[in-house]
């Protein structure tokens, strides 16, 4: 899963240290964890924030073709992950947890340069969030986890 944090005009993309792509604040579910707890801490962990909202959630289907050869080796043939909106001040300090090396905040209209994987999400992402902009209604996290 991951979050997909949102100022109002930008998102905030980070980069692991040794790796030269950008991509969302994501977790793994583990220890038995709720998804509302694990994306909390993870966000918390990795990048200081800790006030947000989460508005909104995405589903997407990956269908793994980030590398053939990989696929081919292991059998990956993709998975369902979950993308949620998150909303945070724009004044929020970033705090970059030790294995992540940079971060950056991209204009939405910029987004689908630094993230090419999931195209069919980020179309989803940018409906969402030009829906957020405009009617910025913040559902419960019951409706969000649910």
């Amino acid at each position: 899963m991951a979050g997909i944090l949102f100022d109002g005009e930008k998102v905030l993309l980070v980069a692991k240290r040794g790796y030269k792509f950008w991509h969302f604040v994501h977790k793994e579910i583990d220890n038995g964890d709720s998804p509302k707890e694990a994306l909390k801490r993870e966000v918390l962990e990795k990048t200081g924030i800790a006030e947000f909202e989460f508005i909104h959630r995405l589903k997407c289907y990956n269908h793994g073709k980030f590398n053939s050869d990989l696929e081919d080796l292991s059998g990956f043939r993709g998975e369902e992950r979950s993308f949620f909106i998150i909303k945070v001040d724009p004044e929020a300090e970033i705090s970059l947890q030790k294995e992540l090396e940079d971060y950056k905040w991209v204009p939405l209209e910029e987004l689908k340069k630094y993230t090419p994987y999931y195209p069919q999400l980020l179309n989803e992402i940018l409906k969402e969030v030009e829906r957020i902009k405009t009617s910025p209604h913040i559902l419960n996290l019951e409706d969000v986890f649910g």
